[in-house]
C-alpha cells in the first residue's frame, strides 16, 4: 500500500507511480492521507457548472420578432381556415419567447427584458396579424365583386375603416380574444419560468 498524491491544480487524486496528473497534465502534486488500492484509477475532481455567457438582449429582441411572425402567419391562416384566430394568441407568445431564449445566449434566463419583450412582441404580433387578415378578407370581396383594388392599396385605405363603429366593435372582438388567450399564456410561462429559476438555485 502506498499514499495517494493530489494534484494542485486540478485536484485529481492519483498513484505516487504517476509523475504528471493524468487528469490535466500538471507535475506539481501535495500529500493526502488516502491509501491506494488495489486497482486504483485516477478520478476526475468535480467540476463546478460552467456559467452561461451574458444574455444579448438586441438578439434575444430579434429572435422573439423573428419567431413571433411564425406566430403571425399562423394567426393568418387559421383566420383565412375560418376559425377563430384569437386562439394563437398563446402560440404567438410561446414562439416570441422561445425565440428570445435561442438568440439571447442564455435559453433559461428569466429577465425583465426577456419578459416585457415577450410581451410586447406579442401585442404587435397579434394587432399586426389581425389587421392583416382583416385586411385580406377585404380585398378577397372586392376580388369577387370584380374590383381592381389591390391587396396593397386595401392595406392603405383599412385606416380608414376605422371610422365605422361596427367595424371597430367585431375588430376589436377578435383582438379581445386573442390577447386574451395571449394573456393566460403569458401568465403560465411567466410563473413557470419563475419557479424554475428557483428551483435551481
Amino acid at each position: 500500500m502506498s499514499v495517494l498524491k493530489k494534484c494542485i491544480n486540478c485536484g485529481a487524486i492519483v498513484s505516487p507511480e504517476e509523475d504528471s496528473c493524468p487528469i490535466c497534465g500538471s507535475i506539481h502534486f501535495e500529500e493526502t492521507d488516502a491509501i491506494a488500492e488495489p486497482g486504483f484509477e485516477p478520478a476526475a475532481p468535480a467540476q463546478a457548472p460552467v456559467p452561461q455567457g451574458s444574455e444579448n438582449v438586441a438578439a434575444g429582441i430579434a429572435g422573439a420578432f423573428l419567431f413571433g411572425l411564425i406566430g403571425a402567419a399562423v394567426y393568418f391562416g387559421i383566420y383565412q381556415l375560418g376559425y377563430i384566430a384569437g386562439i394563437c394568441g398563446f402560440i404567438i407568445f410561446f414562439l416570441a419567447n422561445f425565440g428570445y431564449g435561442l438568440f439571447c445566449g442564455k435559453k433559461d434566463s428569466v429577465s425583465a427584458a426577456r419578459i416585457v419583450t415577450c410581451i410586447v412582441i406579442t401585442i404587435v404580433m397579434i394587432f399586426l396579424a389581425e389587421y392583416v387578415s382583416v385586411a385580406f378578407d377585404i380585398y378577397r370581396a372586392f376580388k369577387e365583386e370584380g374590383e381592381t383594388m389591390s391587396f396593397v392599396d386595401v392595406l392603405r385605405a383599412l385606416p380608414n375603416a376605422f371610422t365605422d363603429k361596427e367595424f371597430v366593435i367585431e375588430f376589436m372582438k377578435e383582438l379581445g380574444i386573442a390577447l386574451a388567450m395571449a394573456a393566460l399564456a403569458i401568465a403560465a410561462n411567466v410563473a413557470k419560468m419563475i419557479k424554475d429559476r428557483k428551483a435551481r438555485r
